[in-house]
């Protein structure tokens, strides 16, 4: 075999551009049913890991630099940010849906905020039993919030009734037990006196 030595170097130029995989969801799709469920039975606390699966998520597909798991812990932060990239997918596929993005949006980090300062009082005893309640219905507020944007995600990663995700799992068991857990330490709480303990 001759080999040119004048001959200019030939070289197969691997494409340089990132590609992403149009098959992966832009976002975390769950059926409604199970969001509840997830929602209501952990007191919330499932909002952490919904805004971390859906940054995630958005990370992956768009090759992100991004930190899903500070943006799921700080949400009223990138609350606003993670609905209007919503918005902008379900406008970008033409698709009929009516929402107010930037209002739910503020109603999620309102509720939150005010359900912290009401747990916060209601630990050092101020106002209480109010500020219990206070905080259990910011806690709805929030959820409420949540529970419209979840529709939209579902619309805008083609699977409006998110049947892609609609099974519980033994993980989604393990978090209904400890919220039953954590239910039980509430309602005990609210219902047996001061100093009976």
């Amino acid at each position: 075999m001759e080999h040119n030595i004048y001959d200019t170097p030939k070289s197969e130029l691997a494409d340089q551009t990132t590609k992403t995989d149009n098959n992966e969801p832009e976002f975390y799709s769950v059926a409604i049913r199970k969001f509840l469920i997830l929602y209501v039975i952990t007191l919330g606390i499932y909002s952490v890991y919904w805004f971390y699966k859906n940054w995630s998520y958005y990370k992956l597909r768009h090759n992100d630099s991004m930190w899903p798991v500070m943006r799921g812990i700080f949400s009223i932060f990138f609350a606003h940010s993670l609905f209007r990239k919503v918005d902008e997918t379900i406008q970008s596929k033409s698709l009929e849906f009516s929402w107010s993005h930037a209002g739910l949006a503020t109603l999620y980090v309102v509720c939150s905020v005010a359900a912290n300062i009401a747990d916060r009082l209601s630990m050092k005893g101020v106002g209480v039993p109010l500020t219990d309640y206070l905080g259990f219905f910011m806690i709805v507020g929030a959820g409420f919030a949540l529970y419209k944007a979840q529709f939209a995600i579902n619309l805008a990663c083609d699977d409006p009734d998110g049947e892609t995700n609609s099974a519980i799992t033994p993980a989604n068991i393990a978090w209904i037990v400890l919220g039953t857990l954590l239910w039980s330490l509430v309602l005990i709480g609210m219902l047996v006196p001061e100093g009976q303990f």
